[in-house]
């Protein structure tokens, strides 16, 4: 089937679709997403695609009374510190604001974008604007306003209507919680008996099996819908049920294991593939930029290579309250 059904990129087709649905069930999202990508591997479920869309900003994720629901929160232009003045626009994209270019075949017409972004920018404002849109294969569109100046990209938000800050990123960096107030949510639970069981190797940082939960750390048992993690520690025979992402950096923080790396000379945050960033500190690193991860390995003042995933354009304050906030302390690294 051709991208998006013959509708278009299929990343810009669900986003547009959640925009125009405002909120819905993890059902909704999920249904959307296979119907769209039918054939796509596993590295692409919908889970990855919604954590993915989180970080931009388009949609938030909450978890409510054990149901996952989602909600696409209102646009918003946002500058960015350090990069060429530009300008990202977040939050939900309609139709109506932003629609993308799709190439001619299939059956189907080819189609330039449009929307009132795209006319306001070149028709309507006084100011000297220009509108970057790049496609992405793993994601929507990216917008960025190139701008000589914030107040440009103010002028832009007051012609749409929407909400302008200057790094969200920063902003949001300054209100993270810190690990343990998510330790004290977490409730009493094993893992489910009868399925498949990885631990968290802290050294070697992956999942292994196993045959047996005795040692203190991080379990995940593989169930039909989806991984139940679960930590048994650090207090000997007591165990919680908790997230992936603050379950691995709650045992390294018992090991006092530091994995965070930064580069300070180019601004890129590195953080071990299979250890990730939970939701907050991932959109605070994505929003630096606008563009989510890539991956590749590095060298790391251990001298040992880690493949991780790269986050570029980060402050060195917002990658320090990243770190601060996972326990952890941040290492550098050069290329």
């Amino acid at each position: 089937m051709s991208p998006g059904r013959g509708l278009g990129p299929i990343h810009d087709v669900l986003l547009s679709y959640l925009s125009e649905k405002g909120y819905g069930t993890w059902a909704d999202l999920v249904n959307a997403w296979n119907w769209l990508a039918p054939d796509k591997e596993p590295g692409e479920a919908a889970h990855l695609v919604a954590r993915d869309l989180s970080w931009l900003g388009h949609i938030e994720v909450a978890w409510v009374a054990g149901e996952i629901t989602w909600s696409a929160p209102p646009p918003v232009i946002t500058m960015i510190p350090n990069f060429g003045g530009r300008a990202f626009v977040s939050g939900a994209r309609s139709s109506e604001l932003y629609t993308p270019t799709y190439p001619q075949g299939e059956g189907r017409p080819g189609a330039e974008s449009g929307g009132r972004l795209k006319d306001i920018v070149f028709n309507e404002m006084e100011v000297n604007l220009h509108l970057d849109e790049i496609a992405n294969v793993n994601g929507p569109t990216t917008l960025y306003v190139l701008c000589g100046t914030a107040s440009d990209a103010t002028k832009l938000a007051e012609a749409l209507n929407i909400n302008y800050t200057f790094s969200v990123a920063t902003r949001l960096s300054k209100l993270f919680p810190k690990l343990d107030r998510y330790a004290d949510l977490w409730e009493p639970g094993t893992l489910p008996i009868g399925f498949d069981v990885e631990m968290f190797n802290t050294q070697i940082l992956k999942w292994v099996e196993t045959d047996s939960t005795d040692e203190l750390g991080l379990y995940r048992a593989s169930t039909y819908a989806h991984f139940v993690h679960g930590i048994h520690g650090p207090v000997s025979d007591s165990w919680r049920q908790v997230t992936r992402e603050h379950g691995i950096y709650e045992v390294l923080r018992w090991e006092e294991r530091h994995v965070i790396n930064y580069n300070p000379a180019v601004g890129d945050l590195a953080v071990p593939f299979y250890v990730g960033l939970p939701m907050l500190q991932g959109r605070a690193a994505v929003l630096s930029s606008g563009r989510l991860p890539t991956a590749r390995t590095i060298e790391t003042d251990t001298g040992r290579p880690v493949y991780s995933w790269i986050f570029p354009n980060v402050s060195e304050n917002v990658a320090q309250r990243i770190a601060c906030s996972l326990n952890q302390q941040l290492r550098t690294f050069s290329e």
